[in-house]
C-alpha cells in the first residue's frame, strides 16, 4: 500500500512541473474540464466545496468563482505549489485522511482521480464523513468499456501509474451502502483519440456533440463516469 501510495505522488509531483502547460489551450482537456465544471456548477452554486485531488487548481480555479467557500486536497506537493501560486484554499493531504471536521462541505467533487486510488472504500467513506446531511458527492470513475480504456491500454498509461476501472454495477456497488445515485453525466464519449480535436470545424462538432450526449443515456459509453450521488 505504501508502495502504492509513493509511486503516485512521486508521479504527480513531477507531473506538476508541465501540468498546466500540457492543459493550456488544449480543445480535449478545455472539453473535459468544462463538462466537469458544468457539473459542479449545477449542484455546488454558493455552497462549500471540496475537490479532492485537485491538482494544480485548474478546476478549483474555476469552482472557486461560483461557490461560497472552497477547498481542494492533494497528495501531491509538486502540484500544490502551482495552486497556491493561484491563491487558492489547498492543503496538502491523502484522501484516505482528509483533515476536516465532520460533515464540514455540501459538496465533495474530484475528477480523474479515483481511478488512481487502490483503497477506494477508504476513501469513500471519508467523503461520506466529510459532507453535511444530504450532502452531494460528485464522483468520476474510468470506464472499461470506452475509448479512453482502449488508447490507454495502446499506450501503455498502466504500466507509468496505478488505474482502476470501474464498471456502472461496479460504482453503484461500491457507493450503495452510504449514497444514492442521483444523477450520471460522461466524458469522453464519441472522441476516439484526443488529437481529432486538432482538427479545424470537425472539433467543433464533437465538442458539441460531447457536451449534448453527456447528459444522455449515451454517456454508460463514456472514458469518464461522472457520478452525482447523495448522501444517505
Amino acid at each position: 500500500m505504501n508502495n502504492d501510495y509513493n509511486n503516485i505522488k512521486k508521479y504527480y509531483d513531477d507531473y506538476g512541473t508541465w501540468y498546466d502547460k500540457e492543459r493550456d489551450n488544449t480543445y480535449y482537456y478545455s472539453l473535459i474540464n468544462d463538462i466537469e465544471t458544468g457539473v459542479v456548477r449545477e449542484y455546488a452554486t454558493d455552497k462549500k466545496t471540496l475537490e479532492i485531488g485537485c491538482g494544480t487548481g485548474i478546476i478549483l480555479s474555476q469552482v472557486n468563482k461560483f461557490t461560497q467557500e472552497s477547498w481542494g486536497i492533494d497528495l501531491s506537493s509538486g502540484m500544490l505549489e502551482a495552486a497556491k501560486k493561484k491563491n487558492l484554499n489547498v492543503k496538502e493531504a491523502n484522501a484516505v485522511n482528509i483533515p476536516f471536521d465532520d460533515k464540514k462541505f455540501d459538496v465533495v467533487y474530484s475528477f480523474k482521480v479515483l481511478a488512481h486510488i487502490p483503497n477506494i472504500q477508504e476513501v469513500i467513506a471519508e467523503i461520506y464523513r466529510v459532507l453535511d446531511q444530504n450532502g452531494i458527492a460528485i464522483l468520476e470513475f474510468y470506464n472499461p468499456i470506452s475509448f479512453k480504456a482502449l488508447t490507454n491500454k495502446i499506450a501503455g498509461t498502466t504500466d507509468k501509474v496505478y488505474i482502476r476501472y470501474d464498471s456502472l454495477s461496479d460504482i453503484r456497488e461500491l457507493l450503495g451502502e452510504q449514497f444514492d445515485i442521483i444523477d450520471i453525466r460522461g466524458a469522453r464519449i464519441i472522441t476516439p483519440f484526443a488529437f481529432i480535436l486538432k482538427i479545424p470545424i470537425l472539433n467543433k462538432i464533437l465538442i458539441l456533440l460531447e457536451h449534448y450526449l453527456s447528459k444522455t443515456f449515451f454517456n454508460r459509453m463514456a472514458g469518464y463516469f461522472i457520478v452525482v450521488a447523495c448522501k444517505k
